[in-house]
């Protein structure tokens, strides 16, 4: 009968969310200007212009590169939300990287996430570690797998899953990427090569004369006789054991006759990780059939790029940014805009390869950045979200975003996807605007700077659009408080799921409450099902009941509890510890599921009256 609700899983979170824990100061700090002042120390291998590093010789022009890069970050660019560091790196920066691998250097600047130290005024790294990063790197790429059984003291392989101009071998692959590409082709307006790695999640923008990687495609007759030679240099090395020589060079041998009329065509295999275990008994490197997620080419770098690099000009330039939308964190937010915005990609192409047309100019960006504008920004958008309206006599909250405008933050709220805006829709015959809680959004109303009153009514309406799903789209509701015991102890959560109006009996429509106290560690669970909130009936009107130690809950004046057979009392395990203050709220719309067609859900109608 029932559906399945995520009953193991309804503990407060937020509770969790909004405690400072080991890490004071990291949500204020996260919204705020941090600016080139306060940059940490320099880490990475190449901290110093000495000639030799790990190795290798480098000039003094190449190691000039790591503070040039730097430089027009900076001016491209004021942290908010992030805490810098930069990272300094002759390439290959691991000190046994093999010499096959071309030199290059540049710049890795990490935007920690910040926290206040111990002392309270200076600022550190969060715990665990993260951080949002603009990388610019001479001669390096991203998005390989090292081949390493094949390398040698003079040749580097690696398979990719691209071909030397960025685009996916597989096409659903390519059309998934192919709108991030384009995107970023329209606002950065050049005539780059435009990579995805790791998935869609960090863009490559590569700087290269003709707009193609200096590769060399592989056939089937060069993977086939490289695997021979390195199972039997692994075998020589005791890496590969004696049993298993004989069935890979065997394999090898029969793969050769398999393929014999195609083995001088540039070859793709079905896994990345070509090695020794590529050719054991049986196995088929080749069969698209046995695929894994990608076909991979395996390359090696054109002979003359090793000569090249060492020289005082780049092959290509690789500069990278993880892509970010108005729902990302301030900081990946702040830096995608700057890198697509601002960043003069033009001064940099010629910089290295049209250094004619920049002669006697510095770099400049597209736009001027101050810290002071930078925090004029903030300042406006922190007022923004703290505006508070005057409410009728005792209306503790009201909101109807009956002046609220799509494609904004409505006035005296925010998210914690904190730079984003919403749509905003009207809905059959009311007066109200409603807010579209689309893709795992979570809103509050901000402007509430006080505790609630300590008896109270909260009412909202949550609407759901038509969908063909036997259920549509859920919507999280939090009630946040404090017992005398402690600060944010005290939880309530309400999900709210339409169900179908032609199929209520085995799907209909529920409303499950858990809260949670520091006397009850694991959330109650109390559920309701009924039949007034489906794709007919669209408006589900809730009311929260706060008096003393009592919360009731009521969905279309149904008290949501569990049903009398089960023989729970509702009062005992839903009483709030004495003296219990709520001081927050929240929606949180569930995470779309593209494949499914669920409908939208929507918020109004707020407003909390004072009943002491």
């Amino acid at each position: 009968m029932k559906k399945t609700i995520f009953l193991l899983t309804l503990a407060c979170c937020t509770i969790i969310a909004n405690a400072q824990g080991p890490n004071p100061g990291m949500n204020e700090l996260k919204e705020k200007v941090i600016g080139w002042d306060k940059i940490m120390q320099p880490n990475g291998n190449a901290r110093t212009k000495a000639a030799i590093n790990n190795g290798r010789t480098y000039s003094n022009y190449q190691f000039g590169l790591i503070d040039t890069f730097s430089s027009w970050i900076k001016k491209s660019y004021i942290p908010i939300g992030g805490l810098p560091q930069q990272e300094r790196l002759a390439l290959p920066d691991a000190p046994n990287s093999r010499p096959y691998v071309p030199i290059g250097s540049g710049v890795s600047m990490g935007m920690w996430v910040p926290c206040y130290d111990k002392t309270g005024k200076g600022l550190t790294r969060a715990q665990p570690a993260s951080a949002d990063r603009i990388t610019i790197l001479t001669n390096h790429l991203k998005a390989y797998e090292e081949a390493s059984w094949y390398n040698t003291p003079t040749q580097y392989y690696f398979t990719m899953c691209m071909d030397t101009r960025g685009k996916y071998f597989d096409a659903a692959s390519e059309q998934k990427v192919a709108p991030f590409r384009e995107e970023l082709n329209r606002k950065i307006s050049g005539n780059y090569m435009i990579y995805t790695s790791a998935g869609v999640r960090t863009m490559n923008i590569l700087m290269i004369p003709g707009g193609e990687l200096p590769l060399i495609q592989l056939t089937k007759r060069e993977i086939l006789d490289k695997g021979e030679e390195c199972v039997k240099r692994a075998n020589a090395k005791k890496d590969l054991p004696d049993h298993m020589l004989q069935p890979a060079l065997d394999n090898i041998r029969d793969l050769r006759n398999k393929y014999k009329n195609s083995l001088d065509e540039p070859a793709i295999i079905n896994h990345m990780q070509l090695g020794i275990y590529s050719f054991e008994k049986d196995a088929d490197l080749f069969d698209m059939k046995k695929r894994e997620q990608y076909p991979w080419a395996v390359y090696k770098y054109k002979p003359e790029v090793y000569e090249l690099a060492k020289n005082d000009k780049p092959v290509w330039l690789n500069i990278t940014f993880d892509y970010a939308t108005e729902k990302s964190s301030t900081c990946a937010w702040e830096i995608y805009k700057a890198m697509t915005t601002n960043f003069n990609y033009e001064y940099v192409y010629n910089y290295f390869f049209n250094p004619e047309k920049v002669k006697g100019k510095s770099y400049q960006p597209l736009k001027p950045v101050t810290t002071m504008a930078a925090e004029d920004k903030v300042k406006n958008k922190a007022a923004a979200s703290s505006q508070i309206k005057t409410f009728p006599q005792g209306v503790f909250y009201m909101e109807d975003f009956a002046d609220a405008t799509s494609g904004t933050m409505p006035a005296g709220w925010s998210s914690e996807q904190s730079n984003r805006t919403f749509q905003f829709e009207k809905i059959s015959e009311q007066s109200a605007n409603w807010m579209l809680l689309d893709d795992n959004s979570a809103v509050f109303p901000s402007a509430i700077k006080k505790n609630f009153p300590q008896d109270f009514t909260l009412t909202f309406d949550i609407a759901t659009s038509d969908f063909t799903e036997k259920s549509g789209r859920s919507v999280q509701f939090f009630l946040d408080g404090n017992s005398p015991a402690g600060k944010r102890d005290v939880g309530v959560k309400l999900t709210l799921s339409p169900g179908h109006a032609d199929l209520d009996r085995v799907y209909p429509s529920t409303a499950v409450i858990a809260v949670r106290t520091p006397a009850n560690y694991d959330a109650k669970i109390q559920e309701l099902e009924f039949n007034t909130f489906n794709n007919v009936k669209n408006v589900v009107h809730i009311k929260v009941v706060k008096k003393g130690t009592s919360l009731k809950i009521f969905a279309n004046d149904l008290q949501v509890k569990a049903d009398a057979k089960y023989g729970r009392d509702y009062d005992a395990e839903m009483k709030l510890p004495d003296n219990t203050t709520f001081t927050n709220i929240s929606w949180r719309g569930s995470v779309f599921v593209q494949q499914r067609k669920e409908g939208n859900v929507y918020l109004s109608n707020v407003r909390i009256i004072n009943t002491e």
